[in-house]
């Protein structure tokens, strides 16, 4: 059976409906807005440094730190890359 098509842009329009959503401190519902992201295009790096902010409010520090990890797999040369670092760091 063939991967699933990665789409892109709707994960794109997920994380930037997250990012509202952890303005507004509805961290749940961003949460569940970068879950569909992950499922529309799980090589999306943003996704995972706003989960990481996401869990962090949780105070769900082991899921904060894998997310920050994943994030700096798929973009190790990110512009934020050592302050996810430091994030990690100081979890």
């Amino acid at each position: 059976e063939p991967a699933a098509a990665r789409d892109r842009s709707e994960a794109e329009r997920l994380v930037g409906v997250a990012g509202g959503q952890l303005v507004r401190g509805d961290v749940a519902s961003a949460v569940a807005s970068l879950q569909r992201a992950r499922d529309a295009d799980p090589t999306y790096a943003p996704i995972y440094r706003h989960l990481g902010l996401a869990y962090e409010r949780m105070q769900r520090d082991a899921a904060a730190r894998d997310a920050y990890r994943r994030y700096l797999q798929l973009a190790p040369n990110a512009p934020d890359a050592e302050r996810v670092r430091a994030r990690i760091a100081a979890l």
